[in-house]
């Protein structure tokens, strides 16, 4: 099972992105490519933030809501990731999560 077909992730892949100032930015081609996740717990929240790049340009792209012990495996394996696009993981099969 591809991760866009995740069922935990069912219609949040690929994630919004925004730019440094919190602007939501239009990046639907997903060729940003992942530096670094994280799911710093936010009062009972657990965010998963994901820091990419595209044309010397940082973005960040956020999964909220998540089960922490959910978010620390995801961040966990999207920083396996880095140097992939967004769309290179979306293609990935993550049959382990489940």
């Amino acid at each position: 099972m591809k991760l866009l077909d995740y069922a935990e992730l069912f219609g949040m892949w690929p994630p919004p992105a925004h730019d440094d100032a919190g602007r939501t930015v239009q990046m639907e081609h997903c060729l940003d490519v992942s530096v670094f996740a994280t799911c710093p717990p936010i009062k009972g929240t657990n965010p998963i933030r994901i820091l990419t790049a595209f044309e010397r340009l940082v973005y960040i792209r956020e999964i909220v809501g998540k089960e922490e012990t959910f978010a620390r495996v995801f961040c966990e394996f999207l920083n396996k990731q880095q140097g992939k696009t967004i769309c290179e993981i979306g293609e990935i099969d993550v049959t382990f999560l489940g």
